[in-house]
């Protein structure tokens, strides 16, 4: 959660991404699995003037590993593919996970890993949804 004022609700970068999330699931045949409850900040530990719950990029990555293995081991159980997976940020001081997708990819055997936010050009909107194209009815 981040303050961006008054007139917008403390975790409004978490209902953004949840339902851009749900949209994406839909317009995909996706599944939405879970909302990653944390996040990090580029200007690291500033950050926690306007983010207390802020988390340093390092150990926001191992939570997030075991957040993931956590959801893939259960979607494994049930006998449903969890081999590609699309992590997306309402927050754009998370863009610092993106330089770690290839190792968490490796660690968690992963045949596809994106990780995005909704900051930046909007040419990386459009890059984004072309790359979510392979995640069409899996």
């Amino acid at each position: 959660e981040e303050g961006h004022g008054y007139a917008l609700p403390r975790n409004i970068d978490d209902l953004h991404a949840q339902r851009v999330a749900h949209l994406i699931s839909c317009k995909t045949g996706g599944r939405y699995v879970a909302h990653v409850p944390w996040s990090t900040d580029s200007a690291d530990p500033v950050a926690k003037d306007w983010a207390p719950k802020f988390i340093p990029v390092k150990e926001l990555v191992e939570k997030l590993k075991r957040f993931l293995k956590y959801h893939i081991e259960i979607y494994e159980k049930m006998d449903l593919p969890a081999s590609r997976v699309f992590i997306y940020s309402g927050h754009g001081g998370n863009d610092p996970l993106a330089a770690f997708s290839e190792e968490i990819r490796e660690e968690l055997r992963l045949e596809k890993l994106i990780i995005t936010t909704t900051e930046g050009p909007p040419e990386n909107i459009v890059a984004m949804f072309e790359a979510i194209s392979d995640f069409r009815n899996y």
